[in-house]
């Protein structure tokens, strides 16, 4: 792979790379320089205007590679650069990701479906949490599901986490994911744990001299 400015940036954090993409990277059928290539893409937005010329000077590519890369990306059905006319009725080339996320969810749909009927223990938490949440889960949010069970953590405490997010009115993997961290660095491995853990500190809450009314956070909790 070429040294360039692409990489750079990469290492030097200036777009973001989500780990689910690293893992699905083999599915795209492209170089490991295309990928990141398409992944700094990602970063520009859905849908934005191709300036061929300012992609270049940002990392360190010549124009005719940029073209070369967008047309093995076009070739490999991720990207579609469309020709759009402007307010002035001056034709405009935007290039579009549509493609990109559609193989994505296609991707982890397909995961998703892939798990053995056998598992239908697996199957409920999805339910459980679709229910807590109110509303379906994106194919993402399945896939993070999934992470979460394949590493190893137990389903009633991902349950225990959900309903601790939705006590706390934030419906958002996000939050929940952080708990998770945030109890697996507390040695947590069950919910008895967690109410263990939740007790102790009522009683810690309810013994302290001033009275406070308990509402625990666990993204505002300070490191032990």
């Amino acid at each position: 792979m070429k040294n360039s400015k692409l990489i750079d940036l990469l290492r030097e954090g200036n777009f973001v790379v989500p780990i689910y993409l690293f893992k699905m990277y083999d599915k795209f059928d492209i170089s490991f320089e295309d990928f990141i290539f398409l992944i700094y893409l990602s970063n520009l937005g859905d849908s934005f205007y191709f300036n061929p010329k300012k992609i270049a000077d940002n990392i360190g590519y010549s124009i005719t590679d940029i073209m070369t890369k967008i047309g093995t990306l076009t070739e490999k059905g991720l990207i579609n650069v469309e020709v759009v006319k402007n307010e002035k009725g001056v034709m405009e080339e935007y290039l579009s990701l549509e493609y990109f996320y559609s193989k994505v969810s296609s991707i982890v749909v397909d995961k998703i479906n892939s798990v053995d009927s056998s598992s239908v223990k697996s199957t409920n938490i999805y339910e459980i949490i679709e229910d807590e949440f109110g509303r379906p889960l994106s194919p993402m949010e399945l896939e993070l599901v999934k992470t979460w069970i394949s590493s190893g953590t137990k389903e009633e405490i991902i349950i225990e986490a959900v309903r601790e997010a939705s006590l706390n009115s934030v419906y958002n993997m996000s939050y929940i994911d952080t708990i998770l961290y945030e109890w697996g660095k507390k040695g947590f491995k069950s919910k008895e744990d967690v109410y263990k853990y939740k007790n102790k500190y009522k009683e810690e809450k309810k013994n302290s001299k001033k009275p406070q009314v308990f509402e625990y956070n666990w993204l505002d909790e300070d490191d032990e």
